[in-house]
């Protein structure tokens, strides 16, 4: 890719060819055909990414001229719905008004090139399709005007796309998109295609109107739970208690007794129960009493996951980052050190798990909300032993995700299901079981040991972290494997330490964990951010300051300190009573600060007064949208600061539901202010951030921060309703 003397940018052969990792036969075939060639086309690539059929797996157009447009990702709120189609929309020229946005099934031709799979995460949505939707889009754009300057037998240079049209400039002639397709699809793929200048920009860049709300708002959206099939059975399902326990006996004649329900049966994870209704299910789980034995784990408690995690504090790890020598911490004018620690927590969407499965002689059907459909496919392929080929994937709107979405038993479960009693089969998880057999965001503990000069100048860091390893859990033990997840936030900081060491002990826990929003940075911003904050109180500096002095002159993040500086009014006192903490983080890209204000009372009540969030992504396909990200991660992470813990006891989970695992009510939300940056000195996607995430990381270590502002108490570990706090 090459930036021109007019700031657009010029692709070659080549240039795509390395993008989106395509053939480049025939180009256009798919961005008019219907949906059932587009089956075919897709069918014809065995999986691999032919243009022809990239374009018909992303681009319609139909006779009424209406663009349809594809969504590869999974939207469960973050607003991928309207980013991505928004993207392509631009650089074809589309008219967004009359855009119908639709989700993708599962298949490797709508692969995140980033991630070189299908899968929602990692706040790599726009980050990940930016470059190649914008290609996709251009190259449609130029061929449909390729074929309306030969309609007119004018010069290519005359004819230019708007609003779904191509039009002539010394004319004004106008053709449809719908009129121009079948023409432009025997085109020859051009030699280059020139991108849209950022000025020229419509669409992204603006605030625009998502396209999923219409939907949701009315109820005609679809989420897993509103999935409606002829002969459809609903199954619940019942698991062991603890983690590697097993289902012991169950009375089948009571439970086919209570009216309703069809089938009782024996599954790999426990017993489902299947029936007319939901509530039916629930019942017929109850009246055949399901027995379980405790397993392994049986005698396990929080506190033995906490003495492991301490344990590993103490023992020496894989090294993730060194820069100097510790030596240095001998001769330190101020020694400070201390252990933080974070408990597990539960994603607990809105939606609890759930999934449809058909399984039928010629295969399997699946309607499900998954953040990972290639994976769900291919798992439930595994277990019928089936050719993959044979799965068909629909994919519904997720009532949130946050990580959990990415695992796949609660689709195999519902395979189980229907397999047994021959009919399809909607499973549909109680809030008990969704909170109490989750992948849970990993319990954590960090020690460190930093070293100040007798100037209060940050010259020496020491920090081991101690928890169970994502990426290995489930896996055989592989020594020497360091989890960069476990360190992001940590090895990966901007602060500038000459002497600076970060080590990672990895624990084999028992329970269940995956990604949880901002994975590693959850309880790294917390902990990071906890620490440096305690560094500039014993340098008797400004914790702004400190932190800015520490970053230097950077280009995100001094605009950054700037603009968080105004909003907060950081450089004034606050009222009377209250007062302030500050975070700053970087994850996925995007560089985030946050100051909260507070005041808190003799008997621990917390009054949020405000929150004020700027965040620097680059670039930002939706500014609104990026902003109601922030909120929404600001919001994740206060419930999980406030209240958040999963306990174990006898080696199951202790809460079942939120009145044990409370989630922030909408009448708890303090005022969120957000301010949106665009620093990136380059539109690619090197430049631009994530925004699902980032918001995250930054709310519990500045709301701790500020209550040590007001009350002196140095809080290292989480929630803190465990210290006596709470909200008002």
């Amino acid at each position: 890719m090459k930036q021109t003397a007019n700031d657009k940018l010029m692709f070659t052969r080549r240039d795509f060819s390395k993008l989106g990792g395509v053939g480049l036969g025939a180009m256009l075939l798919g961005f008019w055909i219907t949906p059932g060639r587009v089956g075919q086309a897709l069918a014809a690539t065995d999986g691999g990414r032919d243009f022809s059929a990239l374009m018909a797996a992303y681009i319609e157009i139909t006779p009424d001229n209406i663009v349809h447009l594809v969504t590869p990702e999974a939207e469960m709120g973050q607003g991928v719905q309207t980013s991505l189609p928004a993207i392509l929309a631009e650089e074809l020229e589309a008219d967004w008004a009359r855009v119908v946005v639709r989700l993708s099934g599962a298949g490797e031709i709508y692969n995140n090139p980033e991630k070189k799979m299908q899968a929602t995460g990692r706040s790599l949505a726009v980050r990940g399709y930016f470059e190649l939707l914008r290609e996709v889009g251009a190259t449609a754009r130029m061929m449909l005007c390729q074929a309306a300057a030969a309609s007119w037998q004018a010069d290519l240079a005359d004819c230019y796309a708007e609003q779904s049209h191509v039009i002539h400039r010394k004319t004004g002639a106008r053709l449809r998109y719908a009129d121009l397709v079948e023409a432009a699809a025997k085109l020859p793929l051009p030699a280059k295609v020139t991108l849209k200048s950022p000025r020229d920009f419509k669409i992204i860049g603006h605030d625009i109107a998502r396209k999923d709300i219409p939907d949701k708002v009315t109820g005609r959206a679809t989420f897993g739970v509103d999935v409606m099939l002829p002969d459809m059975l609903v199954a619940s399902v019942a698991m062991p208690p603890a983690f590697g326990g097993t289902l012991v006996s169950f009375d089948e004649a009571a439970a086919l007794a209570v009216p309703g329900v069809v089938a009782a049966v024996r599954i790999s994870t426990g017993l489902a129960v299947a029936a007319q209704s939901y509530w039916q299910a629930r019942q017929g789980i109850e009246a055949a009493q399901p027995q379980f034995d405790a397993g392994p784990n049986g005698e396990k408690s929080s506190d033995d996951v906490l003495a492991d995690l301490k344990a590993g504090l103490s023992e020496p790890g894989i090294e993730a980052r060194k820069d100097g020598s510790l030596d240095a911490l001998a001769t330190a004018a101020t020694r400070l050190g201390g252990d933080y620690t974070v408990p597990y927590l539960a994603h607990t969407t809105m939606e609890p798990m759930s999934c449809t499965a058909h399984v039928r002689a010629d295969g399997c059907e699946l309607w499900t909300p998954s953040q990972g459909p290639v994976r769900a496919r291919d798992d439930v392929a595994k277990l019928l032993g089936i050719d993959p080929s044979k799965v068909k994937v629909n994919r519904t709107f997720l009532g949130g995700g946050f990580g959990r979405r990415w695992q796949t038993d609660f689709a195999t479960q519902a395979v189980e299901i229907s397999r047994a009693v021959k009919k399809p089969v909607k499973l549909i998880w109680s809030r008990e079981e969704d909170v109490q057999h989750d992948y849970y965001r990993p319990a954590f503990a960090m020690r460190f040991d930093a070293g100040l000069t007798a100037k209060g100048k940050l010259e020496s860091l020491h920090i081991r972290v101690s928890g169970a390893s994502i990426g290995e859990w489930g896996k055989p033990p592989r020594p020497g494997v360091l989890d960069r997840q476990a360190t992001s936030g940590l090895s990966d900081s901007h602060y500038r330490i000459p002497n600076f060491q970060v080590e990672c002990v990895t624990r084999r826990g028992f329970v269940p964990i995956g990604t949880w929003r901002s994975v590693g940075h959850s309880q790294n911003g917390f902990f990071f951010e906890g620490m440096i904050d305690e560094l500039a109180h014993a340098a008797k500096a400004d914790p702004l300051a400190f932190r800015r002095e520490l970053i230097g002159d950077h280009p995100r993040f001094t605009p950054l300190f700037e603009e968080i500086t105004r909003m907060s009014n950081w450089k004034k006192s606050p009222a009377k009573g209250r007062v302030r903490g500050i975070a700053v983080t970087e994850s996925y890209g995007s560089y985030v600060a946050e100051v909260i204000e507070i005041s808190v009372s003799k008997d621990k009540k917390i009054k949020i007064h405000n929150i004020n969030c700027v965040i620097d992504c680059g670039f930002a396909v939706n500014p609104a949208h990026v902003a109601r990200q922030m909120e929404s991660g600001i919001i994740y992470g206060l419930s999980a600061a406030m209240t958040g813990k999963i306990t174990i006891a006898n080696g199951a989970v202790e809460q079942s539901n939120f009145h044990d695992y409370p989630a922030l009510a909408m009448a708890e939300v303090p005022p969120i202010t957000v301010k949106v940056l665009a620093n990136a000195k380059e539109l690619n996607a090197k430049e631009i951030g994530g925004a699902g995430e980032p918001g995250l990381p930054p709310i519990a270590p500045a709301l701790v921060n500020a209550i040590f502002a007001a009350t002196g108490e140095r809080i290292r570990d989480l929630p803190l309703a465990d210290h006596g706090y709470e909200l008002v």
